[in-house]
């Protein structure tokens, strides 16, 4: 139900935007209340407990994994010293803040389409379960906006 909630908001941020709100202001308080909840998260996701946080226990496990990623996983390991903390809160704050970066550059066409299609369709995916994906595409967001 939280879910469903999230995205009923997101769409009424998105009505709004084009009379009360500036698409990018919109976007960014979307990406926002959506993004507490993958930080107030326990174990919520297919990933997190059956991969990641074993991950982030025993980094002999991180062998088959991208190296900048277990460098990460394993700096916020040592950072907040909670397998479970690193992966909820460290990689998913990461992942907003990359986003939010990309909308702090956007332009009214980006945000719209951003708003409603990314968000609704790939935020949550990306931000609870799919967590490498999620960072590596948030990162090929930033170089495409570069490249523009």
């Amino acid at each position: 139900m939280i879910y469903l909630s999230g995205w009923l908001f997101n769409y009424f941020l998105l009505c709004l935007s084009g009379t009360y709100l500036k698409s990018k202001h919109s976007a960014i308080l979307a990406l926002l209340v959506l993004g507490a909840i993958p930080l107030l998260r326990g174990r919520v996701g297919v990933d997190t407990g059956f991969t990641y946080e074993p991950m982030a226990t025993n980094p002999g496990l991180m062998r088959d994994v991208e190296p900048l990623f277990a460098c990460l996983l394993s700096f916020l390991v040592t950072l907040v010293n909670t397998p479970l903390l690193a992966v909820t809160i460290g990689i998913s704050s990461l992942f907003l803040l990359l986003l939010l970066l990309y909308l702090l550059r956007v332009d009214d066409k980006e945000a719209f389409l951003f708003q409603a299609f990314y968000i609704p369709a790939a935020v949550y995916e990306q931000s609870l379960s799919l967590l490498r994906f999620g960072l590596a595409f948030a990162c090929l967001l930033l170089f495409m906006q570069s490249v523009r």
